[in-house]
Formats: structure tokens, sequence, C-alpha cells
């Protein structure tokens, strides 16, 4: 989670780092859009999906569903190299898969508290909320930019702490600030990161 994070944050800050330097040559700026591309696909899909195989202990089911979601990964990852960004590009088509590693990373903070089979159903129900959120053109996600970037580096921030935190603790021993983490990360979630998903009109 600590590194997953970690990675998260890198991925925000990665196109503002680049957009920094316009005269760069554009075999770079290529190489660089693939190399997002297949970091995006390994931190945003395939680690999800390796946790959930093991907190089920590769329960057939569960390895399908993780399947399936890195499936998806490729497929959003394709076609989001095709589609681009929609108005003038301000946004792009589906829920950005960054979103992932935050949903997950928040839920995670609920396994000293409810127990790993529980969170297994938990990561499921995420799993599957992101295959569809990340495919559709239903919903839209706006581009951070400005205060909007603080505010998701912030939250992102904010969740590698709690995870050096619980890194430190026995889960036994730590439900009930786990708990508290949790509900603090959930209240701070809308206003500061997922307020910048819309319904695609």
């Amino acid at each position: 989670m600590l590194l997953n994070v970690s990675a998260n944050i890198a991925d925000i800050i990665d196109g503002p780092i680049a957009r920094s330097f316009p005269n760069r040559h554009p075999t770079f700026s290529t190489i660089g859009s693939k190399l997002d591309c297949y970091s995006d696909l390994i931190s945003h899909f395939v680690v999800p999906a390796s946790l959930l195989m093991s907190l089920s202990d590769m329960h057939q089911i569960c390895t399908v569903l993780a399947a399936l979601y890195v499936c998806s990964g490729i497929v959003r990852q394709s076609y989001f190299e095709v589609t681009g960004r929609c108005n003038n590009g301000t946004c792009i088509y589906g829920v950005t898969s960054d979103y992932m590693v935050a949903i997950y990373c928040i839920s995670m903070h609920l396994l000293p508290v409810i127990g790993f089979r529980l969170m297994v159903l938990v990561l499921s129900f995420a799993i599957v909320f992101m295959m569809f959120a990340s495919l559709t053109f239903s919903l839209r996600s706006r581009r951070y930019d400005g205060l909007d970037l603080f505010a998701v580096l912030l939250f992102n921030a904010l969740l590698w702490l709690s995870c050096l935190i619980m890194a430190f603790y026995d889960e036994g021993n730590f439900a009930v600030g786990s708990g508290i983490l949790f509900i603090a990360h959930l209240t701070l979630a809308y206003p500061l990161y997922f307020r910048f998903i819309e319904l695609n009109k």
C-alpha cells in the first residue's frame, strides 16, 4: 500500500513536471507517454489485482475477477491512447485509474476492523466498480491543475502517511485507530479528490 500510494503520487506529478520542459525532443515525449501508460497498468491494475488474490488465498472466483480487472486495464489504457482527452484537454472519458489506488487503500484501513474474509468482499466490489467506471464513456474525469492538483497531492500524501502509520502497528491492536483513519480519509475523499468525477453529458 505504501509503495503503491508512492507510485500514485509520482503518476500525479509526472505530467506537470514533463510539461515544465516544453522544448524537450518529441521522442522523449513519446517515450514518457508510453512509460506512463505501462506504469499505470502495473500500479493501478496489477497491484490491486494481486492484493485481491493474496488476501483471498488465490480463491478461484477472486483470481478470475483479478484477471478480468487487469484485462480491463489493458483495454482502458489502449483506448485512452486512441481517444485522448475531451473538451480541449480538460478531461478524459471514464474514471482515471489512479482512483483505484485511493479506493483500495482507504478500504484496507478496514482490515483490522472487519477481518480478511469481509475485506476480500470489499475489494471485490471496488474492483467491479472500477472496471465499469474506467471503461464507461458515461463518466469523465476532469484534469487536475493549480490548487486542484495540490488538493489531490495532499489527499494522497495523507494516505501515504496513514499507510506508514499502519506499517508500524500490529493489526490486532490497531482496530480503533485504523477505523478512525478510514473515516477521516472517507470524509476528505470527495472535497479533495473524487469531486473531479462527473457525468458526461
